[in-house]
């Protein structure tokens, strides 16, 4: 896919950089191991349900709130500052609000989705990353693997496979390190696949800078010059879309190569990428409707 990497000003060392983002990311986890090794393990702590509650809710939101500080400041624009402040505040709204109703509702209806919904918020935290650092639209792809790690992770808490696995004794350090470990991953993946949009990009032509001994005609380049084609935006609406609604991923990806046919816009890959997942997306989904009913038909069959 040959989408233009967007104009956002000069580059720093990649090395300088990724030692910064491995830094912060440390420090979240050892934060977050800290803070569960608190809950499980200090006796005033964890003897108080009160002290519990507000340990895990108070320290959740401390690091959610270093996150969106982190994101707004090392985003590469000032719209990409906004966008990512504005994406990680929609994410510590779902993590800190679901966990304390998760934590004051313990019998309600809702306690299983809001179980689901704290460890989804895994993705949304991958997706304020991604919108503040990445520069090619490509990062978009690693959403994919981002969203799937974090249904995974959600499916696991709420299946009680970590307390399966290692019991009460080490639950404090696994639930900590998988859910900082899903957030690493899907960020390595959007910076993976970020990478190679960059690479397989041609560079964008540069004007040559106008000379005083040049006419006022030729002052603006030589014949022919044309900058890259932007991206379709409706391209891009139609991948993030398919991962979060398949159906409208669907809809928008069709709009968008009907689009591309005229517009002379970049993004045919993201479009199609768009239409595959949502075809797939939704497959899946009424498999899954078909697979539920059958069963639920079964079991009520066999009661007495």
């Amino acid at each position: 896919m040959n989408a233009p990497i967007e104009h956002l000003g000069p580059r720093t060392k990649p090395g300088r950089e990724t030692l910064i983002s491995a830094g912060l990311f440390v420090v979240a986890t050892v934060v977050a191991l800290a803070r569960n090794a608190a809950m499980q393990f200090v006796p005033f702590v964890s003897e108080s349900s009160v002290l519990n509650n507000a340990t895990a809710l108070g320290i959740s939101l401390l690091i959610d709130v270093g996150f969106i500080v982190v994101v707004y400041v090392r985003g590469i624009t000032p719209t990409r500052k906004l966008a990512a402040l504005g994406m990680g505040i929609v994410a510590t709204i779902f993590d800190v609000g679901a966990y304390a109703l998760y934590i004051f509702l313990p019998t309600s209806p809702l306690t299983t989705p809001l179980s689901w919904v704290v460890n989804s918020t895994t993705f949304l935290f991958v997706v304020a990353w991604g919108i503040s650092r990445r520069r090619h639209p490509l990062w978009l792809v690693g959403l994919i693997p981002a969203l799937i790690l974090s249904l995974l992770l959600a499916w696991a808490y709420d299946s009680g496979t970590f307390w399966d696995a290692l019991g009460e004794g080490g639950i404090w350090f696994l639930s900590a390190a998988s859910w900082y470990a899903v957030i690493g991953l899907g960020c390595v993946a959007c910076w993976g696949f970020d990478a190679v949009g960059q690479m397989s990009s041609p560079p964008a032509p540069v004007a040559p800078q106008p000379s005083a001994s040049l006419a006022p005609a030729q002052a603006f380049g030589p014949p022919g010059y044309r900058q890259a084609a932007p991206t379709n935006s409706m391209a891009i609406a139609a991948l993030v879309s398919a991962l979060v609604f398949a159906p409208l991923g669907i809809v928008f990806g069709h709009i968008a190569l009907s689009q591309l046919k005229h517009s002379g816009e970049d993004g045919k890959g993201l479009a199609i990428a768009g239409v595959v997942l949502g075809y797939v997306g939704t497959a899946l989904f009424v498999l899954a409707l078909v697979f539920y009913v059958v069963v639920l038909s079964a079991l009520s069959s066999g009661l007495p």
